[in-house]
This record gives C-alpha cells, structure tokens and sequence, in this order.
C-alpha cells in the first residue's frame, strides 16, 4: 500500500489510496451513481487482503465519486449477465454479503 492519489478516471471502478494511517477506498462509477458490480466487489474484496495484512493502516475511509450519490446499492443490470435463472446463490448477494461483512469486521 502506498501514499499515491487515485486515479479519478472511469475505467478504474474503485480506487485505493493511503495517507499516513489512513485509507481511502473510492467507488468510481459516478455515471451509475456508483451502483455495485461483482467486478467492484472483487477489487475491494482485494483491497481488503491488502488493509489488513498492512499493520500501518490504522483507519479506512469507503467514499465514491460523483455529486449526486454515495452509492445506490447492487447493479441489478450487471446481476443479470452473472446471475443464471434457478441458481440458489446469486453471485452479486454473495459478493455484497462477504465484502460488507468484512468491512464491518475490519
């Protein structure tokens, strides 16, 4: 993990930067009120082994891009490219339920 600023581009979904002891995770899909893809909770699924195998990280701060929205939930549009019919376990839930769990836990 390392001191740099994110960059504020779309084609990153979430970012990831760290000042001092403090981290700052960025959901960057400000043109989708920063809706929740399984691409965004992979990376921050990711960025979450990075913060907690680092002990200089003493604080996270979960942000997102954008004037108008913090973040609107799921992006139940790309749920339907992941998700097949008569599964019992929806990868999106899964992913939201894991990801959010260990946030509350971190």
């Amino acid at each position: 993990m390392t001191d740099e600023k994110p960059d504020l581009t779309e084609e990153n979904p979430v970012l990831y930067e760290r000042d001092g002891a403090v981290g700052v995770l960025t959901l960057n899909r400000p043109q989708a009120l920063n809706a929740l893809t399984v691409e965004m909770l992979e990376t921050m699924a990711a960025i979450l082994d990075g913060i907690e195998a680092d002990p200089e990280t003493r604080a996270l701060v979960v942000t997102g891009s954008g004037e108008k929205a913090f973040c609107v939930g799921a992006d139940l549009k790309s749920r339907g490219s992941e998700f097949e019919p008569g599964l019992i376990h929806d990868p999106l839930g899964l992913l939201v339920r894991s990801v959010f769990g260990r946030l509350e836990k971190l």
